[in-house]
């Protein structure tokens, strides 16, 4: 895995061509991570917090486990505060 640190501002990343899919700071640090997804690469603007779960486990799989697993936790929390 290359080095998780962000590096450049997500202004930086789109004028290399990297577009986000949804609306981030522009100003913002961030890295830059390729990941093989079903469809071939993927790849995913990642920030501090990716960057210091790297430190305590350096795969990046790992990382973004930990990332799909809040994620979710945090959607099943919006549906039970729905569902109130």
């Amino acid at each position: 895995m290359k080095d998780a640190t962000p590096q450049w501002s997500l202004e930086q990343l789109e004028a290399w061509g990297y577009a986000p899919l949804q609306t981030l700071n522009p100003g913002q640090s961030s890295s830059l991570q390729t990941l093989q997804g079903i469809d071939g690469p993927e790849y995913w603007f990642t920030f501090q917090n990716f960057y210091v779960i790297t430190r305590y486990n350096r795969s990046p799989l790992y990382a973004m486990a930990v990332n799909q697993l809040a994620q979710a936790i945090a959607s099943g929390v919006r549906q039970a505060d729905q569902a109130r």
